[in-house]
Formats: structure tokens, C-alpha cells, sequence
């Protein structure tokens, strides 16, 4: 291994040290535990709690790491399964900073847009309260129509309801379209999202893997 693998792998196994939470899922997508309760060293994932389930050895199972900034999947086999604790040696990881950004799912829901500043220069604002429609959810970015005009690098705020509890995002229109073939919505938008706490961070992750694993299960029956 080369001076510049080695510097990637230590990158993988130090951003391993910061998951928030681990999701395991089958094969088949199911969710089989969550837990707060793990730690890593090298390419070993431990999760640890009370009457987990048992796992046969050498199972393969997809896992899902939520970190300060997003998501990382990785493919793993049981090692050790018991009711106190369980054991992943990872074979596979996504390269985080590319998946946290590009993971994008399809995601139609109503929304509204709150305030937004009154140009791309001034930070005055103004009250917004209109209806979008999403096309697109990422951990870093969102697709939606609106009939309301904005201005490219303009910073507008609108309502995301997809999670546990509803809270305003922070976002920069980064393009605008006029769709011609909407006949409810004049504009599309797409916009990166800024200035997200940690929690705020997680539930966007975990809403758009959620999408993503009922996606994947339509396509696959």
C-alpha cells in the first residue's frame, strides 16, 4: 500500500470515530437495530446495548454511520453477535465527503418558504409565506417549484416537515428555471443548504435514506 492509500484509509477510519448513531439494515433493506451506542477501531465497528438481536456469523449486512455532516454507507460482516454487544468487520466504505453531498432521492412534498433576504447583497428581509412543491432532497442541497421569483445567490428560508419535528432551513438559490410545462409552479429552483445544526444535519440524513430504501424496494419487487 502507497504513502497516498495509506493517508486514505487513515482518513476513513478517523471519520469512523465521530458516528453519532449506526443503523443496520439486511440485505433486503429491513432495519435491524440503531444505536448511539458504538465505537470503532480500524475497520471494526462495535455496537453495544441490551437484548440486541442475534446475528449469525459472517452475515453480510449494509450499515448506515451518521456523522456531524452527514452520512457514510458501508458494507460489513458479523464477527461477534451477542445480547450485549455486536461486531462488524467493514468491507466496503463510501468515500464520505462525495456521498454526503451527491446522495440525492426523489422527494415530492408540500413545504413553504418563511423569509427570505431581500437580494443576494442586503441581509433585510422580508416575509415569505408560500406553497412549494420539493423535487429533490440532499443531504446538501434541495430542487423545488415555486411561483415566487428569486434571485440567483439570493438566501431564502422554507419549512422542512419531513422529520420527527419541523424546522426552518437556511438555503442559497444556486439556479432558476422557468418551467413552461408546470402549470401550477412558474419556477424551479435549486439551492444548497447552509448553516444547518447537528441535529438538524441528522434528520435531513436520515429522511433521505429513508426515501432512498423505499425507492430502492419499489424498483426491486
Amino acid at each position: 500500500m502507497n504513502e497516498r492509500e495509506n493517508d486514505r484509509q487513515n482518513d476513513k477510519q478517523i471519520d469512523q470515530q465521530n458516528y453519532i448513531k449506526v443503523d443496520l439494515y439486511s440485505v433486503d433493506q429491513e432495519i435491524i437495530l440503531s444505536t448511539k451506542n458504538c465505537s470503532v477501531e480500524g475497520n471494526r465497528v462495535m455496537l453495544r446495548g441490551i437484548d440486541l438481536p442475534k446475528m449469525e456469523h459472517q452475515t453480510l449486512i449494509r450499515a448506515i454511520g451518521y456523522l456531524k455532516d452527514g452520512i457514510v454507507i458501508m458494507e460489513g460482516m458479523v464477527t461477534i453477535s451477542t445480547d450485549l454487544q455486536i461486531n462488524l468487520e467493514i468491507l466496503d466504505l463510501s468515500e464520505t465527503e462525495e456521498r454526503r453531498q451527491n446522495i440525492k432521492v426523489k422527494a415530492e412534498f408540500k413545504s413553504k418558504l418563511v423569509k427570505a433576504y431581500r437580494n443576494h447583497i442586503s441581509k433585510r428581509e422580508m416575509i415569505v409565506d408560500d406553497v412549494i412543491q420539493t423535487r429533490d432532497v440532499s443531504v446538501g442541497g434541495i430542487c423545488f417549484f415555486s411561483n415566487r421569483r428569486f434571485f440567483r445567490n439570493q438566501t431564502i428560508f422554507f419549512e422542512f416537515n419531513q422529520g420527527k419535528r419541523p424546522f426552518t432551513v437556511e438555503a442559497i438559490v444556486l439556479r432558476k428555471e422557468t418551467d413552461h410545462g408546470n402549470i401550477e409552479y412558474k419556477y424551479k429552483y435549486g439551492c444548497r443548504l447552509i448553516n444547518l445544526s447537528e441535529s438538524q444535519q441528522q434528520s435531513i440524513c436520515e429522511y433521505v435514506f429513508k426515501i432512498e430504501i423505499e425507492n430502492y424496494r419499489k424498483t426491486s419487487r
